[in-house]
């Protein structure tokens, strides 16, 4: 992709809608196959990240943050996001 590309707002999110609106929606599916594999040993956790876009000024601009001190891999720069709450998550699903 010719990085100029990014200051065309339209062209870029058709491609963004174009690229992503074929792949499948399968977070329950995936948040169960974790669970269901999880051993006592293992410490993998389900999560979701959540990749803030907008278009500024001409520009895309990506909205990240810094992990705090109190987090494993504390100072890394990441997108927002974090573990599943089995009870929010489903209470606020609607409202996403």
């Amino acid at each position: 992709m010719d990085i100029s590309m990014l200051s065309q707002r339209d062209k870029v999110l058709h491609l963004i809608v174009d690229r992503l609106g074929g792949v499948p929606v399968d977070f329950s599916e995936k948040a169960n196959l974790i669970k269901a594999e999880k051993t006592g040993d293992d410490d993998r956790l389900a999560a979701g990240v959540l990749l803030l876009l907008f278009f500024r000024e001409g520009e895309f601009v990506f909205q990240l943050i810094k992990r705090a001190s109190t987090v494993p891999q504390p100072g890394d720069i990441s997108c927002p996001g974090g573990m599943l709450n089995a009870f929010l998550d489903p209470l606020l699903r609607p409202l996403v």
